[in-house]
């Protein structure tokens, strides 16, 4: 089975959780998802079921947007509400000097990961080095912000709303902590919620509830073919291509086209697998069979 589901994840559960109760809610023995939400957070989530896990990081072009609310003046341990708060000031912040910050913010093609974060260092997750009170250097990684908005502003609360959308690896918490460093203060991310993952709106998606009661109505059109991508490149292959290529016949196609490190494959109307493009030439990597 090759079918995914659009979700919305709740705030006060993991991404691994709440995916693993939707596979038993539908009957599934296998789940994927791309693009972890941290339990505090809540919103838009592809999950993939069967023989789809193993294109849940590959069929995702990365481009996330997210809505998140954030209050200047504190700083804390995990650079949002549920750390420790250790820093509390009174800097005064108007909407024009927060405007002009995040589009400063925005042109930045780098981020140093926060501490408290799922990176991995030497084969450990930074937030375990955090937890045992040992800092760890990190290094820059790079980010692209498509683009930002401030929603809401009220300097009597110290508190803004804003929507970011930014490739894949770019913390929100840390770019809200940047923020704050720009205007002379800090500043920690109260809520998040992803709005959109790619293409798909978080308005096409289904709660936990959704599915439930569709399933009690013998209603499955909660499923969704497992690509969805029109910012990936696609390829179709000729019968005798793809049975060349399904019977390891052949490992590439000369092609021409421009390198990619990922490309959908289709015969006919048939999603076929995934592949990529270097130097005119096309190589399988994961294939389905029919």
């Amino acid at each position: 089975m090759y079918v995914r589901i659009d979700a919305n994840k709740p705030v006060g559960i993991s991404s691994n959780s709440f995916a693993r109760k939707m596979m038993h809610l539908v009957g599934e023995k296998k789940v994927g998802h791309s693009g972890t939400l941290d339990p505090m957070a809540s919103g838009v989530l592809n999950l993939y079921f069967g023989g789809g896990t193993k294109f849940a990081n590959r069929l995702s072009s990365n481009v996330k947007t997210y809505i998140a609310e954030l209050e200047f003046n504190k700083y804390s341990n995990t650079l949002d509400k549920w750390g420790e708060i250790i820093y509390i000031n009174s800097v005064s912040v108007n909407k024009d000097d927060v405007e002009l910050a995040m589009k400063e913010l925005s042109r930045r093609k780098t981020q140093i990961p926060p501490m408290f974060s799922a990176k991995k260092i030497r084969g450990k997750k930074l937030y375990d080095y955090a937890r045992e009170g040992e800092f760890i250097e990190r290094k820059p990684v790079s980010i692209k912000i498509y683009y930002s908005e401030l929603i809401d502003y009220n300097q009597k609360n110290n508190s803004a709303k804003i929507m970011l959308s930014c490739s894949k690896g770019t913390y929100v918490r840390k770019f809200i902590d940047d923020l704050g460093i720009l205007l002379g203060t800090r500043a920690i991310m109260t809520s998040l919620k992803r709005v959109k993952n790619d293409e798909v709106d978080i308005s096409a998606t289904y709660t936990y509830e959704d599915v439930e009661n569709l399933l009690s109505k013998n209603d499955k059109s909660f499923f969704r073919p497992i690509y969805f991508s029109k910012n990936i490149p696609m390829f179709i292959m000729s019968d005798f291509q793809y049975n060349k290529a399904i019977t390891g016949q052949v490992k590439f196609i000369e092609v021409e086209l421009n390198d990619t490190e990922r490309v959908m494959l289709f015969n006919r109307e048939f999603f076929a697998g995934m592949a990529c493009v270097k130097n005119n030439r096309l190589y399988f990597e994961k294939l389905i069979r029919k």
